[in-house]
């Protein structure tokens, strides 16, 4: 025996719903069935992409919450640091100001040299990032 492929649905509506569903009908061209099923079809698909709409904003939230949460950690180790840093850095006057302000200009553009080199060789994929020391002992500040 064959399965059916149509089932006869029943439904009541107001007096001004099945007027606009006359009209529509009317003014389309349609069968009162074909739109029935036309807006079953639209109203079933709309709500799955909305399913789906729904789930990539819960996945998006989760990502979200998951990064501000890292930021926030960020932010405390930071703050840990320079909590630490201001503890251990002795006050100095001016003139010691001046020669440490050009020793660590010096020592930072010498990083930031090295820095730069080994992203150009890991992007040329001639290094490793992770292993590699940014200068040697001899050259260490």
């Amino acid at each position: 025996m064959a399965e059916k492929k149509y089932f006869r649905v029943a439904s009541n509506l107001n007096k001004s719903l099945h007027k606009k569903l006359e009209y529509f009908c009317g003014k389309n061209n349609y069968s009162v069935s074909k739109t029935i099923n036309m807006s079953l079809k639209m109203l079933l698909e709309e709500e799955s992409k909305w399913d789906v709409l729904w789930k990539r904003l819960d996945k998006l939230t989760a990502s979200s919450n998951k990064f501000s949460l890292k930021i926030y950690t960020l932010g405390e180790a930071f703050l840990y640091f320079m909590q630490y840093f201001f503890a251990l850095t002795p006050d100095m006057d001016d003139e010691e100001k001046d020669q440490a302000n050009q020793k660590g200009h010096v020592r930072y553009e010498k990083y930031m040299r090295a820095l730069i080199s080994r992203f150009q060789k890991a992007k040329a994929g001639k290094g490793d990032m992770l292993s590699e020391k940014l200068w040697s002992d001899e050259e260490q500040v």
